[in-house]
C-alpha cells in the first residue's frame, strides 16, 4: 500500500489503550451516583444523584467520543 508521497509504510500504528482512561475513570465514577439514586430514602433525592450520574456519563460518552 502506497501513500500520497509514493512512500510505502514501514508500520501501522494505533492508538494505546490508555487514551481511554479518562473515559473509564469518569464511567466508574457515575457507577456510585447511580446506585446512590437507587438507595436513598427521600423519594425527592434520587434527582439530584441521578442528575449527577447522567453528567458523569455525559462527559464520559464525549471522552470516549474524542479518544
Amino acid at each position: 500500500m502506497r501513500d500520497d508521497a509514493g512512500e510505502d509504510p514501514v508500520c501501522k500504528t494505533r492508538p494505546h489503550w490508555i487514551v481511554f482512561g479518562w473515559a473509564v475513570w469518569l464511567a466508574s465514577l457515575a457507577a456510585p451516583f447511580f446506585s446512590a439514586a437507587n438507595d436513598v430514602a427521600n423519594p425527592n433525592d434520587p434527582q439530584m444523584w441521578l442528575g449527577l450520574a447522567r453528567t458523569f456519563s455525559v462527559v464520559a460518552t464525549t471522552a470516549t467520543i474524542l479518544a
